[in-house]
């Protein structure tokens, strides 16, 4: 059970996007409260607007306004149902209160976070915080962004996790680290008994493709690395753990509120995996952590055939069937081998340019897997270095080791 705040120092980074992704994926197997307690600039129902929202409560302002008033209201009374039942996902969603008030952003202004205090309001958080880690397995909280009165509550009285987003932007990565520090050491000052404040940081709206990247990946472990340093085994790789937890950029998904999550778009492949490994990591309370610093699980994109390809020509269709049957036969063939001995069934070699690791990674190898699922059960697990191994002094030998546990090898061969 934890309460995880979503937070980023800028904005424009893709918090709120990605607390709804894993909320829905979170919801599946775990009761989950989502809050909204970015009051400047609310709308994460707006994500839920595909699925069925059942408006019952008035919101978070209107239950902070109640409590200022010296009021003890009871929280579910101003909650919202959200359901999905042919994707099996429940929740409780606590809006800002926005869409029920046409009066709400002059309420927001006359709301006095001083006033607040004095009328207890901070042992009616405490007493909240209570209520919501027994009624819930996860609570998520989308905080407002900078600093702020209501981003105190969502970054330390509150919060068991904070998620900190930022993007490769100087601004964002030195905001977010700073206001991390600052919670971390606020968090030792609280008058209630608390647990260390865990932070997980997530660079968001990346480009692994860019030659920048590299030098920003490597900032990132700079200049972040304490923070999952306190819950990583030490000879964790905080550039790899790192690179894991990023969210790349995705240009038609900034086209409204999506939830990726919910889709079988190939296009999307690749991000609905970062919030799967996010939601994954958070599940077992940063305790299981295959997702950052293990094999990485199954790749969840939907089975496809070859035929959704799009070659550049018949001879190309042609080499592309012709490379799934013999894989498969060959897969087929090395799985009569005790399974104990393998972990990969697929081992990429190719050559490392922009063009082709693109063409790999978002054409090939998405469509080379789902073909032969439909042979092999279960999905097969194709290792390609661009994503698995950190270029290091150990490289040639993790390749080797990796190479040893591979079933098959798929050689790339360009002009």
């Amino acid at each position: 059970m934890s309460i995880i705040t979503f937070y980023s120092y800028k904005g424009g980074v893709g918090r709120t996007m990605a607390l709804a992704n894993v909320a829905v994926l979170l919801a599946r197997k775990h009761r989950v409260l989502v809050v909204d307690w970015d009051l400047e600039a609310p709308g994460i129902e707006r994500y839920f607007t595909e699925l069925g929202i059942r408006a019952e409560g008035q919101g978070l302002l209107p239950l902070l306004t109640d409590v200022a008033a010296r009021r003890r209201p009871a929280y579910r009374d101003y909650t919202c149902e959200v359901t999905a039942p042919d994707d099996g996902i429940t929740l409780r969603l606590l809006p800002s209160g926005r869409e029920a008030d046409p009066e709400y952003y002059r309420r927001l202004e006359s709301f006095e976070w001083a006033a607040f205090y004095r009328s207890r309001g901070g042992d009616y958080l405490e007493r909240l915080r209570g209520q919501w880690l027994s009624d819930f397995d996860f609570v998520l909280i989308d905080s407002r962004t900078g600093l702020s009165d209501a981003g105190g509550v969502c970054t330390i009285l509150l919060p068991d996790i904070v998620v900190a987003m930022f993007t490769p932007a100087h601004q964002s990565l030195y905001g977010v680290r700073d206001v991390m520090r600052l919670a971390q050491q606020a968090r030792h000052r609280l008058a209630y008994d608390r647990g260390a404040l865990s932070v997980v940081p997530v660079a968001s709206r990346v480009d692994r493709t860019h030659p920048l990247y590299a030098d920003w990946r490597t900032r990132f472990a700079s200049e972040l690395g304490e923070f999952p340093s306190a819950w990583l085994p030490r000879d964790a790789d905080l550039a790899v753990v790192l690179d894991r937890l990023a969210i790349g950029y995705e240009p038609g998904v900034s086209h409204g509120e999506r939830l990726v999550a919910l889709s079988s778009d190939l296009e999307v492949a690749q991000l609905r995996s970062s919030y799967e490994r996010l939601a994954t990591l958070l599940a077992g309370d940063l305790a299981d952590l295959s997702p950052v610093i293990g094999a990485p699980p199954p790749d969840p994109r939907p089975r496809a055939t070859l035929r959704s390809l799009r070659p550049s020509g018949p001879r190309s269709s042609q080499s592309a069937r012709e490379a799934a049957w013999r894989l498969n036969r060959t897969a087929a063939a090395a799985a009569t081998t005790k399974a104990a001995d393998y972990e990969w069934d697929v081992f990429v070699s190719y050559p490392r340019t922009p063009h082709v690791t693109v063409w790999l990674s978002e054409q090939l190898l998405p469509r080379l897997q789902g073909s032969m699922a439909s042979t092999l059960d279960p999905v097969p697990k194709i290792f390609m270095d661009r994503a698995e191994v950190a270029t290091a002094e150990r490289w040639a030998a993790a390749q080797r080791s990796v190479l040893a546990r591979s079933r098959v090898m798929l050689a790339i061969v360009s002009a």
